[in-house]
């Protein structure tokens, strides 16, 4: 069943909320957190479906805080709750450190800039460790090559 979900946030300072890449909160300015600087938006989603979620915050002076909200037309408004968020890495998706769906020689050589210190953009570092130690080395950018040429399968 697909129902329209509103997401809302309170945040001391600005905060940005992506589902699936779509924005669906834009709130990038100062502001101290409360109820008259609730900012919320609203995306179609399927019970059931898992949703890619991400949260871009900063903090200028202050206090920090970051709250994130969800109702439907069934579902009363409430903090989503932990049991509702899930880890999206899987062997599935290893190695795709640009999102773009595909580990490929970009994402290899993203690593291998990573490595050295040149912070690319958009860079998940969450995908980066094809090698599962924990850290993200050249090794990582290695294993990422040779997936995409076939000489491996898996990583890890």
């Amino acid at each position: 069943m697909t129902e329209t979900y509103t997401i809302y946030t309170q945040s001391d300072d600005g905060l940005r909320v992506w589902i699936n890449n779509q924005q669906v909160i834009d709130d990038w300015n100062d502001h101290a957190a409360g109820p008259d600087t609730e900012v919320s938006g609203t995306i179609s989603m399927t019970m059931g479906n898992q949703y890619d979620i991400r949260i871009e915050y900063y903090e200028s002076i202050g206090q920090a805080s970051v709250q994130v909200y969800w109702s439907n037309p069934n579902l009363s408004k409430e903090i989503i709750p932990q049991t509702q968020l899930y880890s999206g890495f899987t062997q599935d998706n290893l190695g795709d450190v640009n999102l773009d769906a595909n580990e490929n020689i970009v994402d290899a050589l993203l690593i291998a800039k990573y490595y050295v210190g040149l912070n690319p953009s958009p860079f998940n570092t969450d995908a980066a460790d094809t090698n599962c130690d924990d850290s993200i080395n050249i090794v990582d950018a290695l294993l990422t090559a040779q997936y995409y040429v076939g000489l491996i399968n898996v990583f890890c």
